[in-house]
């Protein structure tokens, strides 16, 4: 007598994951484009629209090679002072900013120095200097879309990598950061880069695959950089 019993599909069918190919290639990276287009609008949009605040004054100060002592304090000044104080001087090294920081802040260097570099690049370039400063925290906050996504893309599958990429782009969080002139952004960024070349060393060990020395070197870096950014980097 014939089975009547339709077959049990198999309950260890194998899940996608990062090599798994994908079933529409393009449209999975159109997506993605999306995504990234979508969190540039919301991290560049409007950048200028909101006054700076005292933190992000600092920053800009620290960024210019400055220090506490070039404000004038007590003192009735003219607006045009104020422009003086936020005006790009070539030749100011990263030596300089990190001294400055060293005796008047609590901060590490890496990032205002960087700042300084993006400040000199857009000399030229007729903005208003509110957008120039918080440029590049929010060019930070979209190379994190991307990055976040490969992460999840690794360690998971293409499809987390895509969801996980459009959870960073629309989150107000990462949006709110992204558009401060603070060094927030960047730990994001190298955090989650850390993340990535750990994420990848753990693979190669567990699959017993040749190690790949530039993944450990990638890692060493990043870290090392992430501790000239942010103090806490030294947790990861």
């Amino acid at each position: 007598m014939p089975n009547s019993q339709s077959p049990i599909p198999n309950a260890q069918s194998p899940m996608p994951n990062a090599q798994s190919p994908l079933p529409n290639k393009n449209l999975h990276y159109l997506i993605l484009i999306i995504v990234i287009i979508l969190g540039s609008i919301l991290r560049f949009g409007n950048l200028d629209f909101k006054p700076l605040w005292m933190d992000e004054v600092i920053t800009t100060i620290f960024s210019l090679g400055k220090n506490y002592q070039d404000l004038p304090l007590d003192t009735i000044f003219p607006l045009t002072k104020i422009i003086d104080i936020f005006t790009y001087q070539p030749g100011i090294s990263c030596s300089q900013i990190a001294e400055n920081i060293a005796s008047q802040s609590t901060h590490p260097p890496l990032f205002f120095c960087a700042m300084y570099v993006w400040l000199g690049w857009l000399q030229s370039v007729d903005v208003d200097w509110i957008w120039k400063v918080r440029s590049l925290p929010a060019l930070f906050g979209v190379a994190g879309i991307f990055v976040i996504y490969w992460l999840n893309r690794i360690a998971f599958s293409p499809q987390a990598g895509l969801a996980a990429a459009a959870c960073m782009a629309v989150s107000p969080f990462a949006v709110y950061l992204s558009q401060e002139a603070r060094h927030y952004t960047l730990p994001m960024l190298l955090v989650s880069l850390a993340l990535l070349g750990l994420i990848q060393i753990q693979k190669d060990i567990f699959q017993s695959r040749k190690i790949q020395m530039w993944v450990w070197f990638f890692w060493t870096i990043i870290n090392s950089f992430s501790l000239y950014v942010h103090y806490f980097a030294f947790l990861l």
